[in-house]
């Protein structure tokens, strides 16, 4: 699935920022994607009929954005 493997690019690219950011400044990566309105495309992405999206979108957002009250609908 391509949207599978672009959730995979894009879960890397933010780790890349991660690993750049010892100086404790914001993910300049994860900044663009906020900017983009990437998040809400992300967000958007939980309620896609294929488990496997949900699920990568899902942590994509627990691990790099601030994520309250998931209902997880597996």
């Amino acid at each position: 699935m391509i949207i599978s493997v672009c959730l995979d690019g894009l879960e890397n690219i933010l780790k890349a920022g991660e690993a750049a950011n010892n100086t404790g400044d914001v993910n300049c990566y994860r900044q663009l994607i906020e900017d983009a309105k990437g998040v809400k495309k992300i967000e958007n992405l939980q309620e896609h009929e294929s488990v496997e999206i949900y699920k990568k979108a899902l942590k994509i957002l627990e691990t790099y954005w601030r994520v309250e009250d998931v209902e997880i609908w597996l």
